[in-house]
């Protein structure tokens, strides 16, 4: 084993190295022997001539073609030698670096699964959303109206392809009993240009979206296992949808998803036919998808589809002036609403990793005076101030190798927390994985705080010289001055940084608790929303959703049961404009009069219970044939009838036989938070569900019962009622409340644990530097002790170091703060960015801290014996 050992090219030259130096030693020393000297005399002056051994040694090594790399390793060695022997250090600054590392890796990992890691579609990378901006019949939102969508596409010089999809409610029947799922309409060229293909079967034939072609349905791979029982046999099968024959022809694979950030999860997927809004410019009800030509920009396109737009305002000005064409990357489109929050939380976990490296950096300076010593000695025995560096970078190097690989474990704990309990509207987020993005970002992050450490003790410009840092007490104090600035300014740096964060932290408290606040105009408490789908082809939807009213109401336990189209918070609305009899129409292409407009049933009042500020509500007598009537909110009145009585009044909302209905307004309520709790409420006016019929209902039961016991009886009512009804997203309100908030809760909690993980960073930084101060100065303290200082006196030196410290912290951050928090106003709701409380609160609870962390070594500090600190020289 030593032999082979011995053969190594640098154990070998080594030994060289050795021999020639010692035959060079001996030939000088003979040499001086011959010309009289004695032994002894000959052998001092040889090796005084010859100069420093280890110097002679690092230069050659130098020489050497693999001597970087073989000094590298041994440098590794000795650190890993060093670190075992101070297991406190090595563990307190693994655990900080592992901390600070692993928090930035999971945030990290979150954004490059939305915004960095391409879809799971050909080139994702060429995809954009295309869509028209501004005021439209159907409101604010990414759609475009299916007319628009074939001008795009037969005008457009930038695309390869493009595609247009809308979400649509469909009734399997059958054999199993009626379900009712959520699907797509799509156009023929949809899954092309997504380049998916389907695990079982074939997608669409490019003309079978044209009205009369084949009616045909692609399963979803959930809906193919549950219903179908995963048999392969389904394709080519007929199946009953929305009361007509369809021809399944295939089954899409596992995993496929498109829409990430919606709570549904799409089941059917049928190529659109004959639909009437598909000849209606003014219906905005279709999402438009584009492939870009190879070569051509986003902002190529955005040109393009802007002039495209113009030409149609010009020849549509009803229905498209002032419209524009909007082109995003759809990747980018896709995560719009979490793209700010997701930036604004890696900035501050960035802090987080600056606090955690400042506190190992106060440690590493802590553990270099207490080398001093050693690092003299080395340097008088030859070892260059390089050298030394390079030790240190070696030491700390391996601190954040190992610092990273520790924060990969809890990486992967915090993934796991967040797929489970992370928001819907975070696209993506079960895909959450530890990929080579993730990978080469945590090698990043551990090499760069590794560098930053080991160039600390460099940087303190801690270099004493040698006969005073050979005195045990001269290295104290030479140490203390050359080290403790930059301690102190790291304290100083972290307190502030940590401010930064906590004052975020607060903001997003005081936003989260605003948003609690918001009175929504109902109480969503013991209420259970199910939406319901009507027979298909029925004739009379108002007698089935008539009989499941009656049935449910008679349900044990049931307080009250109403109906609408669209209930708040669930994401469905009814939105358009509308006409305000005795006002002249509005210029053309400008809409005027807005508002949502929800189908509901004469309990929807009382199931809700809303507030009736003035007026009526439906009953039963507000039927077909009866006179058209509508109730509107406080919102609405305030916006369309200032200073006026709205009530008498008449608005149309709709048309029949071609003419517009005149609806007479006899009731004034409460606005309600219909498409979220931190979204303004919009006007909108209710219509009696049984004079503009409905083939989708969501029911809304007020009932103490457990949701699964109401589960089963309501679909038991409503295939009572009639076998061919189904009902599907039964949840309660306050489920839709939760989620409504999930985002923002999502973004405080992590915004909070970072600022309280940054708050006891902080608070050990001030510890360490006050205690090592308290070590420093003991023989003054006892000094003091002596000559009759009480310990009051005692404490309040050691309290006031470290508050001086927390107070120019708590300055620097306070500045920061108001610098940074600006970038915050997205993620804040009902408070502003300087929040007064928010700032003095942040400050107070930081300064505390401080106090505490002061405390410890001060009350140790009192405590001293003056005779032990006497002697501690």
């Amino acid at each position: 084993m030593s032999r082979w050992w011995s053969l190594l090219p640098s154990r070998r030259r080594e030994k060289e190295l050795e021999e020639e130096i010692q035959a060079h030693l001996s030939m000088a020393r003979q040499d001086r022997i011959d010309r009289g000297e004695t032994p002894h005399e000959a052998e001092a002056n040889a090796r005084r001539e010859f100069g420093n051994l280890t110097s002679v040694k690092e230069v050659t090594r130098e020489m050497w073609g693999w001597s970087a790399l073989d000094a590298f390793l041994r440098d590794l060695r000795y650190a890993a030698r060093a670190l075992m022997r101070s297991p406190g250090f090595t563990i307190v600054a693994l655990l900080t670096l592992a901390l600070g590392i692993g928090a930035n890796t999971a945030i990290f990992s979150v954004v490059n699964v939305v915004l960095l890691k391409p879809l799971p579609f050909r080139d994702s990378d060429g995809l954009v959303q295309v869509w028209t901006s501004g005021l439209r019949a159907g409101g604010q939102g990414d759609w475009s109206s299916f007319p628009d969508y074939v001008d795009w596409r037969q005008e457009n010089d930038v695309f390869e392809e493009m595609a247009a999809y809308r979400t649509w409610l469909f009734t399997l029947s059958g054999d199993a009993p009626s379900e009712a799922m959520p699907g797509f309409l799509t156009t023929s060229r949809f899954f092309d240009l997504l380049g998916v293909q389907p695990l079982l079967g074939r997608t669409f034939l490019p003309d079978e979206d044209q009205p009369g072609r084949n009616r045909v349905v692609i399963l979803s791979y959930g809906l193919w296992r549950r219903r179908f029982e995963a048999n392969p046999a389904v394709v080519g099968r007929s199946v009953t949808i929305n009361g007509s024959s369809y021809t399944v022809i295939g089954v899409m694979p596992a995993g496929f998803r498109f829409l990430y950030a919606y709570p549904d999860v799409f089941e059917l997927y049928m190529p659109t036919q004959s639909f009437s809004d598909q000849q209606d410019r003014d219906s905005h009800n279709y999402y438009a998808i584009g492939r870009l030509k190879p070569g051509v920009t986003v902002e190529q396109a955005r040109i393009n589809m802007r002039l495209i737009g113009r030409n149609l305002a010009r020849h549509y000005p009803s229905s498209n002036k002032d419209l524009d064409v909007m082109v995003t990357p759809f990747q980018e489109h896709m995560a719009r609403a979490v793209h700010s929050p997701l930036l604004v939380i890696l900035g501050a976990v960035g802090l987080v990793l600056l606090i955690a490296c400042a506190n190992v950096a106060s440690l590493v300076l802590a553990r270099s005076n207490a080398r001093t010593r050693e690092m003299v000695v080395r340097t008088a025995l030859g070892a260059s101030r390089g050298r030394l560096l390079r030790q240190n970078l070696a030491e700390s190097l391996l601190l954040g190798a190992l610092g990273g690989a520790c924060a990969v474990l809890l990486v992967q704990m915090a993934m796991r927390m967040m797929r489970t309990f992370g928001p819907d509207e975070i696209p993506r987020l079960g895909e959450l994985s530890v990929d080579w993005r993730v990978l080469v970002f945590t090698l990043f992050v551990s090499l760069a705080t590794a560098t930053i450490l080991g160039l600390v003790p460099a940087i303190s410009g801690s270099r004493p010289a040698a006969n005073e840092a050979l005195r045990e007490s001269g290295m104290r104090t030479t140490t203390s001055r050359g080290s403790g600035r930059v301690r102190s300014a790291l304290v100083v740096a972290e307190i502030a940084l940590a401010l930064m964060l906590a004052v975020g932290a607060g903001l997003m408290i005081r936003s989260f608790s605003r948003l609690l606040d918001v009175d929504t105009g109902f109480d969503p408490s013991d209420v259970l929303v199910a939406y319901v789908m009507s027979p298909p082809q029925s004739t009379n939807p108002t007698a089935f959703f008539e009989q499941v009213l009656e049935r449910v109401r008679e349900i044990p336990g049931v307080e009250a049961v109403g109906a609408s189209a669209t209930v708040p918070l669930t994401g469905w609305n009814h939105q358009g404009g509308f006409g305000i009899e005795g006002r002249p129409d509005p210029p053309p292409g400008v809409l005027e009069f807005h508002a949502n407009r929800p189908r509901v049933s004469p309990g929807y009042l009382e199931a809700m219970r809303m507030t009736m500020l003035r007026g009526r509500w439906f009953t039963d007598q507000d039927r077909a044939g009866a006179p058209d009537v509508a109730v509107i909110s406080d919102v609405t009145a305030r916006r369309y009838w200032p200073g006026e009585d709205p009530i008498g009044q008449r608005v149309s909302l709709d048309e029949r036989d071609g003419k517009p209905v005149w609806r007479e307004i006899i009731g004034i309520v409460q606005g309600v938070t219909h498409f979220g709790l931190d979204v303004e409420r919009v006007s909108e006016i209710y219509v009696p569900y049984s004079q503009s019929p409905q083939d989708a209902m969501g029911l809304v039961v007020r009932t103490r019962r457990p949701v699964a016991e109401m589960t089963a009886s309501i679909r038991r009512e409503t295939r009572a009622a009639d076998a061919n009804g189904a009902t599907f997203r039964i949840q309660t309100m306050e489920q839709l409340m939760a989620a409504a908030q999930s985002k923002r809760r999502f973004h405080m909690v992590l915004l909070v644990a970072f600022a309280g993980l940054a708050l006891i960073l902080a608070a050990v930084g001030v510890y360490g530097v006050v205690a090592f101060s308290v070590v420093q100065r003991t023989h003054e303290v006892g000094i003091r002790i002596a000559l009759g200082a009480g310990q009051g006196q005692v404490l309040g030196m050691v309290v006031r170091q470290g508050l001086g410290l927390a107070i120019a912290g708590v300055a620097l951050g306070i500045a920061g703060a108001f610098a940074l928090t600006r970038l915050m106003s997205s993620l804040l709701f009902g408070i502003t960015v300087t929040d007064p409380l928010t700032f003095v609160t942040a400050s107070s609870l930081l300064l505390l801290v401080a106090a505490i962390a002061c405390a410890v070594p001060a009350l140790r500090a009192t405590r001293v014996d003056p005779l032990t600190a006497l002697r501690y020289e």
